[in-house]
Parts: C-alpha cells; sequence; structure tokens
C-alpha cells in the first residue's frame, strides 16, 4: 500500500539545507506529517516556525517526555495505519527496532542500520525520492513520478493550492522537487516525467541576433545540467523540451509564428489573429515611420518577453510624439491596441484540453490617455507589467481593483479553441498559456487577438 504518513526524527531538521522548503513541502504534500521530539529535545522553536508559517495545522509535533514510552506516544497520535507509514531516523534507536516491528516503514538517514532492507538517504532533504520509490514499489508501474524543476517563490505557492503532492493522486501522479544543486542522475532514477519551468532560470539573453536564436539564451547551471541529462537521455518524458520555448521568448519569432494564424480559417464567423505589428531597431527615422504606420494607439514591447530585467516594460503609446525618448528598451515589437472592455481571456492547454478564464485587464485606451487626471490627454504611458497594469479611474481618482470579471459573452470559445490546438501543433509543447483579447466595438464578425 501507498505511503500516506511519513513521521521525521527531529533532529534531521538540522541537516536540511532549508528548513523552510522542507517543511512546506512535507506539510503541503497531503501526506500526514509529523515531528517527533524524545527526551531532551526542544520542540519550541519549530513549533514558532509552523506557526510563523501557517503549516501547524499540517505538520504535528509529537513530543515523548523522558518517563514515556517514544511508541505508545506515537501510536496514540498517529492516524495512519503502520504499513502505511514511514519513520524517518538518523541512526538505530529503541524506537526504530519497534516501530519496525508492527510494520513502519524505516528510512534511514545518512547511515544505514539493523533494517537491512531499509533505503538510506544522505540528507533529509532526500526524502521524497525515497517515499516515491517506496510508492512505486508498492502502485507498480501505472505510478508515475514527476520531477519538478522551478523557482521556489512558484513552487511555494502550487504547494500552498496542493499542487505538488507526495500523496499519489487518484490518477497515479506523485511529484519530488529535483535539487539541480545536487547530482542529477540518482535523483532521476525514479522519475518518470520531468516538469520545469526553465524560463525561471534564464541567467541572460544575449540582444546580438544569431542563426540559432536559443544560443542566445543562457540558462542556470542547474537547468544546464537538466539539458545535459535530457540529451543523454532522449527516451526521458519532458514537460516541454526546453529547446522549443525558445519562439515564446522572443516576441521576433512569436510573430512569425503567428503570421500563418489567420489563414488557418479556424472558423468563418471569427476571426482569430496576432495583432498588427512592426519590428522596430529604434524609434529614430525610417523605424519611426514604420511605428507610425501601425496606427494608434500602439503597445510597445521588448524583443524579449522574459528573462531580462526589463523584459516587462511596456509602452502604449497614443500619437506620434509619444516615441520621443519613450523609455522602453529597443529594439522592440510595436503592436496595435485593441480595445477590449478591460476583459482578457486567460487560455490554457494541457495536453488536449483547453481552459479558459476571464480576468480584469487594461482598460480601453481613451479612458487609458486621461488617467491620472490628464485633460489634454498623455502622449505614451510607460508601465511594468508585472508590478502595476495601467487601469482606468474612478471619480475619486482611485484605480479600479484587478479582480476577476464576467464576460461580455463575445468570445467564440470554439474558435479559439481551434486556434489553440493549431498553435499547440505549430510549437509541438504540451502546456501553454496565452492571452485573448475581444475587440470591444465589432460589426459583423467578432474579432480576437493574441495578445
Amino acid at each position: 500500500m501507498a505511503v500516506r504518513g511519513v513521521l521525521v526524527e527531529s533532529s534531521l531538521l538540522e541537516g536540511s539545507s532549508s528548513v523552510e522548503k522542507l517543511l512546506f513541502r512535507l506539510g503541503l504534500s497531503n501526506l500526514h506529517v509529523g515531528l517527533l521530539f524524545t527526551a531532551g529535545q526542544n520542540s519550541t522553536e519549530k513549533e514558532e516556525l509552523l506557526k510563523k508559517w501557517g503549516l501547524s495545522d499540517v505538520v504535528k509535533v509529537v513530543a515523548a517526555n523522558t518517563d514515556e514510552d517514544v511508541v505508545e506516544v506515537i501510536n496514540k497520535a498517529w492516524p495512519v495505519q503502520a504499513s502505511q507509514s514511514v519513520f524517518v531516523s538518523p541512526d538505530d534507536q529503541d524506537t526504530v527496532t519497534k516501530l519496525a516491528e508492527s510494520g513502519w516503514n524505516i528510512i534511514y538517514s545518512g547511515q544505514g542500520g539493523i533494517i537491512k532492507e531499509a533505503p538510506i538517504i544522505e540528507q533529509i532533504d532526500d526524502l521524497f525520492a525515497a517515499v516515491a520509490t517506496l510508492n512505486k514499489k508498492a502502485c507498480g508501474e501505472r505510478l508515475l513520478v514527476v520531477g519538478h524543476v522551478m523557482k521556489w517563490s512558484r513552487e511555494k505557492d502550487f504547494l500552498k493550492r496542493r499542487a505538488l503532492p507526495a500523496l499519489p493522486t487518484s490518477n497515479d501522479l506523485t511529484f519530488i522537487a529535483l535539487q539541480t544543486e545536487k547530482p542529477l542522475e540518482p535523483q532521476l532514477t525514479v522519475v518518470d516525467i520531468v516538469l520545469h519551468k526553465a524560463t525561471d532560470e534564464i541567467v541572460s539573453v544575449a540582444m546580438i541576433q544569431t542563426s540559432t536564436p536559443a544560443d542566445r539564451i543562457q540558462y542556470s547551471d542547474g537547468i544546464q545540467k537538466l539539458q545535459r541529462y535530457l540529451a543523454a537521455n532522449p527516451d526521458m518524458c519532458v514537460v516541454d523540451p526546453i529547446s522549443r520555448l525558445t519562439p515564446l521568448l522572443d516576441r521576433s519569432l512569436t510573430r512569425d509564428l503567428l503570421e500563418d494564424l489567420e489563414d488557418a480559417k479556424v472558423s468563418e464567423t471569427t476571426v482569430v489573429r496576432a495583432p498588427r505589428s512592426v519590428e522596430v531597431k529604434d524609434l529614430e527615422e525610417p523605424h519611426l515611420t514604420q511605428a507610425v504606420s501601425v496606427g494608434f494607439p500602439t503597445i510597445v514591447k521588448t524583443m524579449m518577453a522574459c528573462g531580462t530585467a526589463d523584459a516587462h516594460t511596456m509602452a502604449v503609446v497614443f500619437k506620434k510624439e509619444g516615441y520621443v525618448n519613450l523609455q522602453v528598451p529597443l529594439p522592440a515589437v510595436v503592436q496595435e491596441y485593441v480595445d477590449h472592455g478591460s476583459c482578457v481571456y486567460k487560455f490554457y492547454i494541457i495536453g488536449e484540453k483547453v481552459y479558459h478564464s476571464c480576468r480584469r485587464s487594461m482598460p480601453n485606451a481613451a479612458s487609458l490617455a486621461v488617467s491620472g487626471g490628464s485633460s489634454v490627454g498623455l502622449p505614451a504611458l510607460v508601465f511594468d507589467s508585472l508590478k502595476s497594469m495601467p487601469s482606468s479611474f474612478e471619480g475619486d481618482g482611485k484605480p479600479l481593483e484587478n479582480t476577476v470579471v464576467e464576460g461580455d459573452g463575445s468570445l467564440d470559445v470554439e474558435a479559439v479553441g481551434k486556434a489553440a490546438v493549431w498553435l499547440r501543433k505549430k510549437l509541438g509543447l504540451t502546456i501553454i498559456g496565452f492571452d485573448i483579447v475581444v475587440r470591444a466595438h465589432f460589426m459583423t464578425r467578432s474579432d480576437c487577438s493574441f495578445r
């Protein structure tokens, strides 16, 4: 039977490279988790940490005094049957022998012991791979282990939503975090699928154009190590191949990619297209004339969509003089700004399935141009899309809250769904996210644009 509970000898926490990460991963793994404190071990500090991080309800402290039988204390506090429980210990102690005799699984951290078949891990952070191995033995080949790589803030957000469970899910998946600072091969022996967010790990981007665009992007040492492993092990399932991400990182390549979308004829009644745009190396002539040719208003975006400090610096330009000394890094892509009634549709493709939701977005251009009380209208509005999106202002000068809004029913979900399938095949990716806006005023046909 699969592991449903893990009890960790508390002294092992001191061997963790990050107690915060370990406790979050344990507490929000959907496993029943406990920390065992025996005579002479003070639980106060760890209890305070659990409270500080909001984990005291999901990581239980099991404390035994000097005059108490440790195993009896555990049995009273532990709700999971022995065969589905793991005790992680640094050495052979009476507790190990007694728990093993009652059917518990034992994992040693640091060295082995008298339980010869017990797995041995070097550090407590390796616990999840060991638990996954036990679950593989219990569940067989139907259980798929997903090893994930992403920045800690993103992983933490997923953990809070219980989206990376170590407890096998109903569709036979279990998740472990890959530690890219350590050798990958031993970790990946138990992994069936690698799930990564390599764009979290971009170190630098060369602005010089090369014959192979992927060569412009330098990833962290950890991602480079993962790339080398995947190149040497081409049968490993990875979501998604890192080399296929490049067209989504360079807006110039994205623009080229979407050129054929309108010709794909995904609908007889709805046009799904990329926004009209031009690429400019600078905003002097003749490039200024090219930028103006797109019309007004326009939205100006840096060439790289992520991976650089200013990748999310953008500007909405309302008139020609707005291009003068515009504080957006060049080269850039100049796109038409499509009025969309403050509603953007977030589309997500996961395998064969397409999902979407509607979120509050930037208002129509006329509202933006007079934001902040300007009666004559701004020539341009510069902003960072990660920090603060421009918004309409109410009568008291306060911006509208960025909350979820309801769509107006004008979205042709079927047409955009077909466009999503076209995009997935074009890119050869499994997981993709993109934005769609619907023109706020339209004549006989809906007009949907990728944003």
